[in-house]
């Protein structure tokens, strides 16, 4: 046998100790804690940058947004929108000298070059005062007015009782815009957003389909600046030029339409005040006025009378409150303001169950003795409310 002694002596195989060996595995596991935490300490620093790498890295799907939700500054301040189509939240606009930048929308499909039903084709020369910021609207030098010239021939007699459908607010969503021209007969008005992209060829797409046209006018609710209806918005904080060049802006904005429709306005409406020269413009443009009566206290539709301005008045906005049964009882509501007036007018968004809702309620109106008229049609048949 070899010696213990011998094989220590060759370089064999020895014993090493029990705290050596813990020393080693101590330092080891020192050395992979620093490394850990130096790894770790980069990735801190540098953590916005790996977030970034690694995302651009990743693959991504391109999601389409669904277009048919109302815009902000085109629902009245006291109105919620349908469940279905809930409304961006508000945005604060800046009080402009250039114009706003648009809402983006599809541009509309091109339209005929003459409308139907026997809408006079627009522009009439005649009609159209070039100005700096687009055409106006002017009189004739022969006595015609744009709002008599460009309404939609309605011949009905007045035995019956009249209904005007008036639907507002379009131009912002193309989906619901091109449902309101494609799917609504042309019995049905239809008014635009001073906001909209291309809004001249919406005015025309909608005319191409034989429908009467007009423009929302944004005007001061009460609760501003909180409900901001956009920066062309007519403010009782205005003096009387700021808010006409204002509304002149609005007028610029397309040809053909017969008037323009006083949306919010629940300050500005109740003040003859700010009204009067906001009608002298509209008469001497010879365009009418519809008001959205938001609220209660409107002196509006008494203002235009004396002034001479043909006028219309919203009788209830049928989708104030979203759902099938809601819209139905408004409509129903809306039959009997008729009966006893002669004539009512009913304000609609373009809400899709809207139009669903409408188109259902138009033929049964017509078998039951009701003529929907053109807005121009009910013009100064209304008593003031």
């Amino acid at each position: 046998m070899v010696a213990r002694e011998d094989l220590v002596a060759s370089g064999g195989p020895r014993r090493v100790k029990p705290a050596a060996r813990s020393s080693g595995l101590v330092a080891a596991w020192l050395v992979l804690v620093a490394v850990i935490a130096a790894i770790l300490a980069w990735l801190f620093a540098n953590a916005d940058e790996t977030r970034s790498r690694w995302s651009l890295a990743q693959p991504r799907a391109v999601v389409a947004l669904p277009t048919d939700v109302p815009s902000q500054w085109n629902r009245s301040e006291s109105t919620p929108a349908p469940a279905a189509a809930p409304a961006p939240p508000p945005q604060a606009a800046p009080t402009p000298a250039p114009a706003p930048a648009p809402v983006a929308a599809a541009p509309p499909p091109a339209a005929a070059p003459a409308p139907s039903r026997g809408l006079t084709p627009a522009p009439d020369a005649a009609l159209v005062e070039a100005a700096p910021i687009g055409p106006l609207p002017k009189v004739g030098t022969d006595g015609r007015q744009p709002w008599q010239v460009y309404a939609l021939p309605f011949n009905a007699p007045d035995t019956k009782p009249w209904v005007a459908v008036l639907v507002t607010g379009l131009g912002l969503s193309s989906a619901a815009t091109e449902a309101a021209i494609a799917k609504l007969p042309p019995d049905v008005t239809l008014s635009f957003s001073p906001y909209a992209d291309k809004l001249g060829d919406w005015l025309q797409a909608a005319r191409a389909a034989g429908h009467e046209v007009l423009i929302d006018l944004p005007l001061e609710p009460a609760n501003f600046p909180q409900h901001d209806p956009g920066p062309y918005t007519l403010l009782t904080t205005l003096s009387a030029s700021e808010n006409s060049a204002r509304l002149e802006w609005v007028l610029s904005r397309g040809v053909g339409y017969v008037g323009v429709v006083g949306e919010f306005g629940s300050r500005f409406s109740t003040s003859a005040k700010y009204l009067l020269p906001m009608f002298e413009v509209l008469k001497r443009r010879g365009v009418m006025y519809v008001d959205a009566k938001a609220s209660p206290e409107s002196v509006a539709g008494r203002v235009a009378r004396d002034m001479g301005v043909p006028r219309a008045l919203n009788d209830r906005l049928i989708d104030a409150e979203g759902g099938r049964a809601a819209i139905d009882a408004k409509l129903a509501e809306i039959e009997r303001v008729a009966r006893a007036d002669g004539q009512a007018v009913a304000f609609a968004s373009p809400y899709p169950i809207t139009v669903d809702r409408l188109i259902a309620w138009l033929p049964t109106a017509q078998h039951k003795g009701y003529v929907i008229a053109p807005v121009s049609a009910v013009a100064n048949r209304q008593k003031d409310q």
